[in-house]
């Protein structure tokens, strides 16, 4: 311990020292030296000196900026620069301590040191080729009189320092793989999982990253396993492995990461799962729909251009073992129920994949026709076990003349004077067997008035379409709207033979060109629109009366036997579905009735008068000129010479009125118009005094009716009205006549 005088003593000398060095200084500073100095340091993410970086363990590099009398200077840019790590700001500011701190991370190759940096990607998810190896880091700062000083410090790029494998029992086993099972059967599964240590301690990897898995067997498509799988939080990647190929399979799980590849590998010896059953899971006819559990479609041979339908389908099986799991590598033989045609199956066995599944394609026949694939298997007691998929169908798929139709919502709209009305007209179209015409038939349409969509396109199996009218300018002054509906097809024929195809002398339907018969008269006039389906300028009728339309009066269809051929001018040894055989346009035609909204009201009598009984065969109603209304007395026998008077009967004073309605053109009122009829006077209205227009297709029964009574309620007093009629269309537009009536 220092006394108190002694300590004085001590603390002058030290005062005396600092003057001495004080004055042993310079008086002046150099002018020509930099004003700052830098100095540069690194340190790990615990802050320990460290100069390794490593992917997803980046080194914090912090460098400091002092004046020349050693004070630290803020607010000084920093520019940091290395070629094998990426640093990320690649400038920053210093802080009141004269710091400026940047991170020092792993790069991708490819990937910029300093100045203008890529986008950052999180570190933990970099993985496979890097750039490792010795590097320098330089710090660069820029004093006010334009002087560059820089510090320097090497560093190195290292892979990460992982182990891949699983824990053991005497402990963590670098390369091996951990399986739920080693011994499987074939069809069943297990789990797969990888462990991601740090080398040194052994504790898990806890990053985002993913290991790939892949295995002999999964490589040719005879097992399954997931193929990439994300660590956990306890650096573990689990995958489900699904056994196939029976034998010893090497299971692999790959981790490229930070410039290091990590590996495990594990060995499952597969065994052989005995056959319980076999079914049927669907076939794909190529409409875009896969497998389905529903029958399918091929077009016969050589016309599933003009059929847009397949040729071909494939069918799908598969095998499952006791437990139901699937049953893979099993051979399945496949036949037909029948090959009429030459319907084949291709191949004739197969064996099945890592899910139990087998597929085979069938391939079409030249006639048309109805099948089954038979697929089967033996199990290991050596019994037979078959399937039976859906029916396959053969057909022309090419709409038949007599197998095409159109239908609408609407005959008689409220369309002669308003925008908008819409008709949807629907068209069914099938082949010469009656199956709907394939997917992605294209019908087309046309119209004399207003507006109609050109178009529309059969999108299931039930061969049918819909487009929409809509009522617009121009309007016919007849009201009526013509609409055409065509499709390519063929004419029908009567087989006789039963054979499939034509045969020369066998009745067929002889089909004109398709046209817009805007005056409904059944046969195409001057002037009406047509389409020109051989593009020779003319409309052929299809009876034939020389040049080109000669063609229309022999049969055009796609289905015609090798003896039929001279009657169509070709060639007869030109094979069946040859570029010479002909389609047509078939044709439907409808009409719209485009009523007006103001109706046309008649009445008969126009002009009743009930105060004077009139002679009527109603029994109600008086007979005989000598009759008074209300009066009961006797009138005159029967018949002149009669022994015995008539029955004496009151008398009504009572006409009937017939009212007569319809549109300015004598068509249809709009469907859904109500005409209703009411009274004012001394009588009364008896029957039916109001009806509804119903759906009226044929224009020529236009008119609606409705009769009722009009009967004198004060017989002998004079008390005239009148019977109003009111028709009130579905878009409210009021028609009103009145009728007076005498009572």
């Amino acid at each position: 311990m220092i006394e108190p005088g002694r300590k004085a003593l001590v603390a002058l000398a030290l005062l005396a020292f600092t003057w001495m060095l004080a004055g042993c200084l310079p008086d002046k500073k150099d002018p020509n030296a930099p004003a700052f100095q830098v100095f540069l340091g690194m340190v790990d993410a615990t802050g320990k000196p460290s100069t390794v970086v490593r992917a997803g363990a980046p080194l914090t590099a912090t460098a400091t900026v002092f004046d020349q009398d050693g004070n630290p200077v803020k607010g000084v840019v920093v520019s940091f620069t290395a070629t094998v790590a990426r640093v990320e700001p690649p400038t920053a500011l210093t802080d009141s301590n004269g710091k400026a701190r940047v991170q020092l991370l792993y790069q991708e190759e490819g990937g910029g040191g300093g100045g203008e940096q890529p986008p950052a990607q999180p570190q933990a998810l970099l993985s496979g080729a890097g750039l490792l190896g010795g590097d320098k880091l330089v710090a660069s700062v820029t004093d006010p009189a334009g002087n560059t000083i820089q510090a320097e410090k090497g560093y190195e790029v290292r892979p990460p320092d992982f182990a891949m494998g699983s824990p053991g029992p005497n402990g963590f086993q670098e390369g091996v793989l951990e399986v739920s099972s080693d011994t499987v059967s074939a069809g069943e599964s297990i789990t797969v999982t990888a462990y991601l240590v740090h080398a040194g301690d052994k504790t898990p990897v806890n990053a985002p990253l993913f290991v790939n898995f892949s295995s002999a067997c999964a490589d040719i498509g005879q097992a399954q396993i997931d193929p990439s799988v994300q660590l956990d939080g306890a650096g573990r990647a689990i995958a489900k492995y699904t056994a196939g190929c029976t034998g010893t399979d090497t299971i692999l799980a790959t981790l490229n990461f930070g410039g290091g590849t990590f590996t495990a590998t594990a060995n499952v010896a597969v065994q052989s799962s005995s056959v319980e059953r076999i079914e049927f899971l669907g076939i794909d006819d190529g409409d875009g729909n896969g497998f389905e559990l529903a029958p399918g479609f091929m077009a016969i041979r050589g016309l599933g251009h003009r059929a847009n339908a397949p040729e071909f389908v494939k069918v799908k099986f598969r095998v499952t073992d006791a437990f139901g799991n699937p049953a893979p590598n099993r051979r399945v033989e496949f036949d037909l129920t029948t090959a009429v045609g030459g319907i084949q199956v291709n191949p004739a066995q197969d064996f099945t994949n890592a899910s139990g599944e087998v597929e085979v394609m069938v391939q079409t026949g030249s006639v048309s026709a109805e099948t089954r694939v038979v697929a089967s298997t033996i199990n290991s007691q050596g019994q037979s076990r078959s399937a039976l998929s859906d029916t396959i169908f053969v057909s022309l798929f090419v709409a038949d003349a007599d197998s095409f139709s159109l239908s609408q919502d609407g005959f008689n709209v409220e369309a002669g004077s308003f925008d908008g009305t819409e008709v949807e007209f629907t068209v069914r179209a099938a082949d010469m067997n009656n199956h709907a015409v394939r997917p992605g038939t294209v019908i087309a349409f046309r119209a004399s008035h207003g507006r109609i969509e050109p178009s529309c396109t059969t999108t299931d199996d039930t061969g049918t379409c819909t487009v929409t009218w809509t009522s617009q300018d121009p309007r016919p002054e007849s009201g009526l709207v013509a609409i055409l509906a065509y499709v390519e097809g063929v004419e029908s024929f009567s087989d006789e033979n039963g054979n499939g195809v034509f045969d020369a002398g066998e009745p067929y339907w002889n089909l004109p060109e398709a046209w817009v018969d805007t005056n409904f008269n059944g046969t195409r006039d001057v002037g009406e629109p047509y389409v020109d389906f051989n593009v020779d300028g003319r409309w052929n009728d299809g009876v034939g009366d020389g040049g080109t339309e000669t063609e229309y009066a022999k049969y055009n269809g796609l289905l015609v036997s090798d003896k039929a051929f001279g009657l169509l001018g070709v060639p007869g040894d030109i094979p069946l579905a040859s570029s010479q055989l002909r389609t047509i346009n078939l044709l439907e035609q409808s009409m719209v009735i485009a009523s007006s909204s103001t109706a046309e009201i008649t009445a008969s009598p126009a002009s009743p008068n009930v105060s004077t009984p009139l002679a009527t065969d109603d029994p109600d109603q008086a007979t005989g000129s000598n009759a008074s209304c209300g009066s009961d007395d006797i009138v005159g026998p029967a018949n002149p010479g009669d022994p015995a008077p008539v029955v004496p009967t009151p008398l009504d004073c009572a006409i009937t009125m017939t009212v007569t309605a319809t549109d300015i053109n004598g068509l249809p009122l709009p469907q859904g118009t109500t005409i209703t009829a009411t009274g004012t006077g001394g009588f009364t209205l008896q029957g039916t005094t109001s009806v509804t227009v119903p759906e009226i297709r044929n224009p020529a029964a236009g008119a609606v009716t409705m009769s009722f009574k009009i009967v004198d309620s004060q017989p002998g007093q004079d008390d005239p009205g009148t019977v109003e009629v009111k028709a009130v269309t579905p878009l409210g537009v009021e028609t009103t006549a009145s009728f007076d009536v005498d009572a």
